[in-house]
């Protein structure tokens, strides 16, 4: 265990090297070029399936590795404390699938998105991208997350590596010739433990931390008149484009009391300590090289510039609690769990809207049949997610669908989500 400890102390401080900085670049008006208002200011966010298709409600119903991201004093609870192991957890969300499905030739770009083709027609995609681009109007969403994670769980101890690559897609007036992309890509592990309490036979309090390393870049955004004009292939034109990154560290505290059938939830989350910092690489394929010339000792010769923090008071953490009911039937069961996030907010953040009610409330149910078929529903913060799970051990399939804001104001401009999640390892 203290080998493990040290092992991911020396991760996170290799992945913090690799932000040195050379000179100073004081112009907020170039951050803005890679990141736009309302998406500097989000903390980054663990995908977990089941918790999404319950409306987001995670701060009880989380356990294993997910509990690492939504509330580790899940981590003490008896479905964490048995061995979870996930080697790896895959999913993959699609953004405004309708109109994505409806453009011409969007199967064949899906196709080269995946796959080698040396056949293919780069003027065709390019077509695709400009069509499937100009679906998106007013707002600042995500056109695609691949989300990656492996790790495990045992007593009150956890660990996760993970990945995500998100494509966003930013226009701040609806016109089409003022849409924006941009790509992200963050990398990162996440480690935390809990402990229990037992107060009396069916009273008890759980306690546990968690600490979340991540680095997470962006390219430089893009327009459609710049697919148009681009002179070499797609994969080069993004690598080739300049890219920031900023590294994070958050730290999540939750405190559980637990009175059979019922679990109350305390949860301080995104505890941010740094001032989100932005280096700026002249290329995207330069910051690969930067970050895995760390790993191996060695140094880069990518040039490196550091840029005025995105924001000087740090990253947005929250007040957040969660009640929840789970009568633990055996062959059918029956759960749910409301919870009231962003309760209290430690830094203004531009997506979020305070003043309407629903913004604070997540609140899902989930039926289990015989450890294998999970139906689940919910409410996040006033959208409708509903999927299920199949889990054909040692395979879990996840399929959700579920909607999306694309603004910071509820309902005035919503998308929506299709998710197929693909879990290998050990969850029972």
């Amino acid at each position: 265990m203290k080998k493990l400890i040290f092992f991911l102390i020396f991760l996170i401080l290799i992945i913090n090297s690799t932000f040195a900085a050379i000179k100073v670049i004081d112009h907020d008006a170039e951050v803005s070029e890679f990141l736009y208002e309302g998406l500097s200011d989000r903390n980054f966010t663990f995908f977990d399936p089941r918790v999404e298709r319950q409306g987001g409600a995670g701060i009880i119903s989380s356990y294993g590795v997910s509990a690492l991201f939504h509330n580790p004093a899940n981590l003490a609870n008896r479905k964490s404390r048995r061995f979870k192991l996930n080697l790896p957890s895959v999913s993959v969300n699609i953004y405004n699938v309708a109109k994505v499905m409806d453009i011409d030739g969007i199967e064949t770009l899906f196709k080269d998105l995946f796959r080698s083709n040396d056949d293919s027609n780069d003027a065709d995609i390019l077509d695709t991208l400009i069509d499937l681009y100009s679906e998106f109007g007013y707002g600042d969403i995500p056109l695609i997350n691949v989300n990656a994670d492996a790790g495990f769980s045992v007593a009150g101890f956890a660990v996760d590596v993970f990945l995500k690559l998100t494509g966003h897609v930013h226009n701040a007036t609806g016109i089409t010739s003022d849409l924006r992309v941009t790509s992200e890509t963050a990398v990162g592990a996440a480690f935390g433990f809990a402990k229990k309490f037992n107060v009396d036979d069916r009273l008890n309090i759980s306690i546990g931390v968690s600490a979340i390393a991540v680095s997470r870049s962006y390219i430089k955004s893009y327009s459609t008149s710049d697919l148009e004009t681009m002179t070499n292939s797609i994969g080069s034109f993004l690598l080739e484009r300049e890219a920031v990154s900023v590294f994070q560290m958050p730290i999540n505290i939750g405190i559980n009391a637990q009175y059979a059938p019922f679990t109350f939830s305390i949860l301080y989350k995104d505890i941010n300590f740094s001032d989100s910092t932005v280096y700026l690489y002249d290329s995207y394929n330069d910051y690969f090289k930067n970050f895995f010339a760390s790993f191996s000792g060695g140094s880069s010769k990518s040039k490196v510039a550091k840029m005025s923090p995105v924001d000087k008071k740090g990253l947005p953490g929250s007040f957040n609690v969660g009640f929840g009911f789970d009568p633990n039937l055996g062959v059918i069961n029956l759960k749910g769990e409301i919870d009231f996030v962003n309760l209290f907010n430690f830094s203004n953040t531009t997506h979020y809207d305070y003043s309407n009610l629903f913004s604070h409330i997540k609140l899902g149910a989930e039926l289990q049949l015989l450890n294998t078929i999970f139906v689940g529903a919910g409410l996040d913060q006033g959208r409708i997610t509903f999927g299920a799970t199949l889990d054909l051990f040692p395979i879990i399939i996840d399929v959700d669908y579920g909607w999306v804001e694309r603004t910071k104001t509820l309902a005035e401009s919503m998308s929506d989500r299709f998710t197929v999640s693909i879990k290998l390892g050990w969850d029972r």
